[in-house]
């Protein structure tokens, strides 16, 4: 069986029959990704289950999310917090506290973010291997070419293996429409299936 980790994208946010559209669906496959998910929550996610069910996959596909996400450790758990939280004020109040707390004083930087994620991935790859697992690496985060200077950190360096950005598959709402719907930025059924298939050519 295949496990698939991630942020909305894996978990199909905006689709209309979940279950049966987003890119898991197209295999015999466990899904635990969840919306709003920082990198740090999906491996500790993805490496509690395999944990706490040995020997039940065989591939593990990963999609990590955007570098700006974060997370705040509370006693009854983890908040996850995003730039947009600098928004919520009067609908999530802890959130947006958390949030101007983090960004506006600078306790996070761009490079921060993204070392942070070059980490989490090397700790997947480190991970993955040690368990004997086949895996793919999928992101949605690398487009922006206001971010390009801060991607050199020591674990980059030591990432050796391929991970696909979805938007090198399935492109951006503005210039592909066909593979998105809604406003939320997220794929549709179509959009799906084609990453799926990106998935089943790297198998």
């Amino acid at each position: 069986m295949m496990l698939f980790s991630g942020c909305s994208f894996t978990y199909g946010a905006e689709l209309i029959d979940r279950d049966n559209e987003r890119f898991s669906s197209h295999f015999h496959s466990h899904n635990i990704g969840e919306c709003g998910l920082c990198n740090d929550a999906i491996v500790r996610n993805t490496i509690s289950e395999i944990e706490s069910n040995p020997g039940k996959y065989d591939t593990v596909v990963v999609q990590f999310t955007l570098h700006t996400r974060t997370e705040v450790p509370l006693q009854d758990g983890y908040l996850p917090i995003t730039p947009q939280n600098l928004k919520l004020e009067s609908r999530r109040v802890k959130r947006w506290k958390f949030a101007k707390a983090i960004y506006n004083n600078e306790l996070w930087t761009m490079h921060i973010g993204k070392e942070n994620m070059h980490k989490n991935i090397f700790f997947m790859q480190t991970f993955l291997r040690m368990k004997g697992l086949k895996y793919v690496f999928l992101s949605i985060d690398g487009h922006n070419p206001k971010h390009n200077h801060f991607t050199d950190s020591c674990w980059k360096n030591m990432i050796d293996s391929p991970i696909i950005n979805i938007h090198d598959i399935i492109g951006f709402r503005c210039d592909h429409p066909q593979y998105y719907d809604g406003y939320g930025g997220h794929p549709n059924s179509l959009g799906h299936r084609v990453i799926a298939n990106a998935i089943k050519e790297r198998l």
